[in-house]
């Protein structure tokens, strides 16, 4: 059985390593080998904060596409949390490398 999340990983004890950012970036998230469109609504050095059509299963592993200040960037990482929202799903995704601080300053 696959376990999925209902609440923010701030209620689960995960502790922020890098400041977050604001940003709206069109995107497409990989999961079980099936594209899916995304929007990233918060970017740091060594995470996502997505809004997705799909509820995501805890711990899964992502493959994410964005494109920053004119870069592609191929992200992969893991689902840390999923809730329910009004626009869909909101998710964190725990990046497996950390992403250079000036590319995660998107919203800036």
């Amino acid at each position: 059985m696959a376990l999925t999340g209902t609440l923010p990983e701030e209620l689960f004890g995960f502790q922020r390593d890098s400041e977050r950012f604001p940003c709206s970036l069109e995107g497409t998230l990989v999961m079980g080998g099936i594209p899916y469109e995304v929007e990233c609504a918060d970017i740091s050095a060594r995470g996502l904060g997505i809004i997705s059509p799909l509820r995501l299963v805890l711990n899964s592993s992502v493959k994410i596409a964005l494109t920053l200040h004119n870069k592609e960037m191929a992200l992969e990482g893991r689902v840390s949390w999923c809730s329910r929202d009004i626009c869909g799903w909101k998710a964190g995704i725990q990046l497996n490398k950390p992403i250079p601080y000036e590319l995660g300053k998107c919203g800036q």
